[in-house]
């Protein structure tokens, strides 16, 4: 499954700004950023479909909100042909609409908890199609969808999540979610209801359900009920029908991982923590590997692949490539049960640069292709020890008139250490673009850094020095100033974004 990122057809600009995606150098540690934001949700003030009240954002999908249904638009990258990393690429997606069966179409959605980013849309040239000051909200409710019964949607971290409140006296059966564009559903052993669409899998967790009582959460059983091959129900336990019950599905991570080549996934094992650990094969040298794992860089012709993926599927434990200068591929893996699982993998080796360990069974191939069985041993990471760290993306005006967009993530380990990070700077009407190569230093001062080191500007190569102000939420008072010398010297407040000192 292949690496997505959201693309806008149009020029848009938004408060939540990643980094420019058309470097895939590092692609994986320059979204972290935009990945890490918590899930928030946009007024529709002509930014999209009338039909639609409120859309969420993310870095694989858009989430449209209307009074009897909810839509699910994701899209991914794919390369244009196996083995040929960083040509052109394609893009394609799936439609998920979960429509509420029978829900009131008069029913609309207030913003809550309104937050203070606001985001703006410059759709080409005319004004008269920009959308500037959009709101965004935390959480989005939907009064009396059904009688007595109204629907909050919220995010926690990336995962939606959405409660049906139900009134005392209300009728907690009317509830039913139609799917369509689903290719099936199917309910597993843990009460999860796992959605299948366009080749992947996305999982809405058994629901929670519960009652307040004397300000203690009460637990109710209750699951799905599949009432035909895309209509889902609730089954819901006897409860105290005089109180307000709360129905609490969670839309659990289905996500890619990958980079801008060819990357299949063969296992996945998961641990007694939700841990989930998957192996397969990658063709891609910018796939995602964190720091200090047993292999960071990509090996060659294609390597297997070991990643720790964290319970709710936003961040990773570790990620590595396992793999020589010819082809690699693992097919299975199994973790143990110990504190801090290690994971055993197999899979098939066709060169003689394996890395195979000293005293092992057999250190040498035999023959043309060998299997091989790789344990992974998962060490607990040792503290945080970074000195500084800064990052951050959004727009500026150029000393030329025009406006450059910027995305950045460095940090050091130490006053003293190596730094770390990625920068991309493109002025969008020179057409410069410029991206580091190397981070020579890193000096953080109260709400202020400066970094340093080296770079190419569309090829060429140069220095660049950055120093930016973090003026704390909503980022609207930040600045920044990049010297490139012989390409660029710009410098202010960001028209829009955001800059942070860690």
């Amino acid at each position: 499954m292949k690496t997505v990122t959201l693309v806008f057809l149009l020029v848009v600009v938004a408060v939540f700004v990643a980094p420019p995606r058309a470097t895939p150098i590092g692609h994986g540690r320059v979204t972290d950023a935009y990945v890490a934001l918590p899930l928030h949700f946009e007024a529709n003030q002509g930014q999209t479909a009338a039909a639609v009240q409120f859309l969420s954002r993310g870095p694989r999908h858009t989430l449209f909100l209307t009074s009897t249904e909810a839509v699910l638009a994701l899209t991914r990258t794919e390369p244009a042909s196996r083995g040929h990393a960083g040509g052109h690429q394609r893009y394609t997606g799936a439609v998920l609409r979960m429509a509420f069966v029978g829900a009131d179409p008069a029913a609309r959605g207030a913003g809550r908890e309104e937050l203070p980013a606001r985001a703006n849309y410059y759709i080409g040239n005319d004004p008269a199609r920009w959308h500037t000051g959009v709101r965004t909200f935390a959480s989005v409710q939907y009064q009396d969808i059904y009688p007595g019964v109204d629907l909050v949607y919220y995010g926690h971290g990336r995962n939606l999540e959405y409660d049906f409140v139900v009134a005392p006296g209300a009728d907690a059966t009317r509830i039913a979610l139609a799917f369509e564009g689903a290719d099936g559903l199917h309910l597993e052993q843990d009460g999860d209801l796992a959605i299948l669409i366009g080749g992947d899998t996305l999982r809405m967790q058994k629901p929670t359900v519960y009652q307040e009582v004397d300000g203690a959460r009460r637990e109710v059983a209750g699951g799905y009920v599949l009432a035909d091959g895309h209509q889902v129900g609730f089954q819901i336990a006897a409860y105290d029908a005089q109180r307000p019950l709360i129905i609490d599905p969670v839309l659990f991570y289905s996500t890619y991982l990958g980079g801008n080549d060819t990357d299949s996934g063969f296992g996945i094992a998961v641990d007694a923590a939700g841990q989930a650990y998957v192996t397969g094969y990658t063709g891609s040298a910018d796939f995602p590997t964190t720091s200090g794992s047993f292999q960071e860089i990509y090996a060659g012709a294609g390597d297997a692949f070991v990643t720790k993926v964290s319970p709710s599927g936003s961040g990773l434990g570790y990620s590595t490539y396992l793999g020589g200068a010819y082809v690699e591929q693992a097919n299975g893996i199994a973790v143990d049960a110990l504190p801090s699982p290690n994971a055993y993998v197999v899979g098939i080796a066709n060169g003689p640069d394996f890395p195979a360990t000293t005293g092992a069974f057999q250190t040498e191939p035999a023959g043309d292709g060998d299997a091989f069985v790789a344990k992974i041993a998962d060490l607990p990471a040792p503290p945080s020890t970074t000195a500084g760290k800064t990052t951050g993306g959004g727009t500026i005006r150029t000393a030329a008139g025009g406006v450059a967009s910027f995305g950045f993530i460095v940090e050091s380990e130490s006053a003293s250490g190596p730094v770390r990070g990625n920068l991309q700077y493109v002025d969008r009407a020179s057409g410069a673009r410029v991206s580091s190569v190397s981070f020579a230093s890193l000096a953080v001062s109260g709400n202020a850094a400066t970094f340093k080191g080296t770079c190419t500007s569309n090829g060429a190569p140069c220095t660049f020095t950055v120093s930016v102000t973090d003026e704390g939420e909503s980022g609207t008072a930040d600045a920044l100033a990049i010297s490139v010398p012989g390409v660029s010297n710009d410098g202010g407040i960001i028209r829009s974004g955001n800059i942070q000192i860690h």
